[in-house]
């Protein structure tokens, strides 16, 4: 009779936490692995240019979505780069992790006009 009461004990606090944190560990990789899964790289190029969009807008300049185009991460943790050209204006480059998030924007300096001779 004494091994049942031993058996029937909760398990120490400590494994207790171990296993609620191993748990939420799981569902956030399936969550990131669902989200990698279902992401496409039109998916991404299209959410970069629509916010290039929106920034060239906010800053009264026209621009379009055919001034974006993306290239390959060269990076270990960096899926892809998007470079967005506009006419007038510095080029903005987005890099993105795997995930879709972005991990740098930059604003490079408008073009320098070369004068004609």
């Amino acid at each position: 009779m004494r091994w049942l009461d031993r058996s029937l004990r909760l398990p120490h606090p400590v494994w207790i936490v171990f296993a609620v944190f191993i748990c939420l560990l799981c569902l956030v990789a399936v969550r990131l692995g669902l989200r990698t899964a279902s992401m496409t790289e039109t998916d991404i190029i299209s959410h970069y240019s629509a916010q290039y969009l929106a920034q060239e807008q906010a800053e009264g300049r026209a621009a379009r979505p055919i001034d974006c185009y993306a290239i390959a991460g060269g990076e270990i943790w960096v899926r892809m780069e998007v470079v967005c050209e506009p006419d007038e204006a510095g080029s903005y480059r987005y890099v993105v992790g795997f995930w879709g998030q972005l991990l740098t924007a930059t604003k490079g300096p408008a073009p320098q006009s070369v004068p004609q001779t």
